[in-house]
């Protein structure tokens, strides 16, 4: 590799061009990618808005080529790729639609990745692609390999995703390693592709360092702020989060209880018609929609915020869970996918899948009774953050492995 410029084609969902998900996952680690390779070539599937600043990082580039193609931006196109070996095995094997519009997908993006290197005098001596997410990109990548070394992460959808299992079968083989975001997911991808099974590993994808000191109320307030983020979707069960606060108000008439939640989703109309239902007066809600990462950032330090909630029925590896702790704050979530290796006892309460509010209020009152014992959660809270996942660390540390595979 020396006096060949090393290039990193990073595949994702929408970063630079919006996606409130994606981009505080893609964003943390831009920085750490561009102190190691020569050339970042950021490679989007699709445009959700406005553009994310890179001018901080001169070598990371925006590549709209598969945008653009008019195998992505008009459907019908891909038709001709019907006869396609892979497609014709894939609908043989399931019958399914999805399946057969997935490799549809990979295969027009086999194409349109094997002409654009080409185009662009890239390699596999020179070039490393990285996709964010083991969708149909990834099994484009992989059928266009020849030598080629592909590597992607799983941390979400993609870890349970079983479309187009039998062309995933046939050419996961080719891939150089899977990076699971958490334990959870390794095991399960593991299960899934057992041929790859030592190719698979764990890379916590972490959070940002966050923006400042968070401060929390005292026993003498008589005064308790509550805050999630997350989509409003069945999946995360927010609803559930208004559900065991109202139950702890309804517990604690002498204490004042704040709600926040940042987020938008499908169950928003059913989320607000509970709240507007029946809100104890000593339970006031504030529901702000979908905010950018950085207003996310902000509401820790712009008021007291004394616990975190995340009661989904299925996590890989919450960033929302990460960016709590880095201000120190007790998270309760429930014991699905991941979180269980961020949330214990000295952190937070760790809930089984949609808990009793009875339980809830348990669990919760030792810690309202003892500001030492709440106290010690924020202090280990903090400090689980800061040896297991700040992104800074964790993101350095990947760059370097990513580099180190066309050494």
């Amino acid at each position: 590799m020396k006096n060949m410029q090393a290039t990193l084609i990073l595949i994702t969902e929408s970063f630079p061009y919006g996606g409130i998900t994606e981009t505080p996952f893609v964003s943390a680690e831009i920085d750490a990618l561009s102190h190691e390779w020569d050339r970042v070539i950021l490679m989007p599937m699709v445009n959700r808005g406005d553009a994310f600043d890179l001018s901080p990082w001169p070598n990371v580039e925006v590549c709209d080529d598969w945008i653009n193609c008019a195998d992505n931006r008009i459907k019908s196109r891909r038709a001709v790729y019907l006869m396609s070996v892979d497609v014709i095995r894939s609908a043989m094997s399931s019958h399914k639609y999805s399946d057969m519009t997935f490799a549809l997908s990979a295969v027009a993006f086999k194409r349109f990745l094997k002409r654009y290197m080409a185009r662009h005098g890239l390699s596999a001596e020179n070039t490393l692609v990285y996709t964010f997410w083991l969708d149909y990109p990834t099994m484009g990548a992989l059928m266009a390999a020849d030598g080629l070394k592909v590597v992607s992460r799983a941390h979400g959808y993609d870890v349970v995703s079983r479309r187009a299992m039998s062309l995933r079968e046939r050419v996961i083989g080719a891939i150089t390693g899977i990076y699971a975001a958490s334990m959870h997911s390794c095991e399960s991808l593991q299960r899934t592709y057992p041929q790859i099974s030592d190719k698979i590993t764990v890379s916590y994808l972490g959070s940002r360092k966050p923006l400042g000191m968070s401060t929390c109320h005292v026993k003498a307030d008589n005064k308790l702020t509550f805050m999630s983020c997350s989509r409003v979707e069945p999946v995360k069960n927010v609803c559930s989060n208004y559900r065991l606060i109202k139950a702890l108000a309804i517990a604690r008439p002498g204490t004042s209880f704040k709600w926040i939640h940042i987020g938008s989703g499908s169950e928003m109309p059913r989320l607000r018609q509970m709240v507007s239902e029946s809100v104890p007066s000593n339970l006031t809600v504030e529901i702000r929609g979908a905010e950018p990462n950085d207003k996310v950032h902000g509401a820790y330090i712009s008021e007291p915020i004394d616990w975190f909630m995340l009661l989904s029925s299925y996590e890989g590896c919450p960033i929302a869970l990460c960016e709590a702790l880095s201000y120190g704050i007790p998270v309760i979530a429930t014991d699905v996918g991941g979180t269980s290796e961020m949330v214990d006892d000295d952190c937070g309460l760790l809930m089984p899948v949609d808990p009793e509010p009875e339980e809830f209020v348990r669990g919760i009152l030792p810690y309202l009774e003892s500001e030492l014992r709440y106290g010690m959660l924020r202090d280990s809270a903090l400090r689980k953050w800061q040896t297991g996942f700040s992104a800074d660390s964790l993101r350095r540390e990947f760059a370097k492995k990513l580099r180190m595979l066309l050494s």
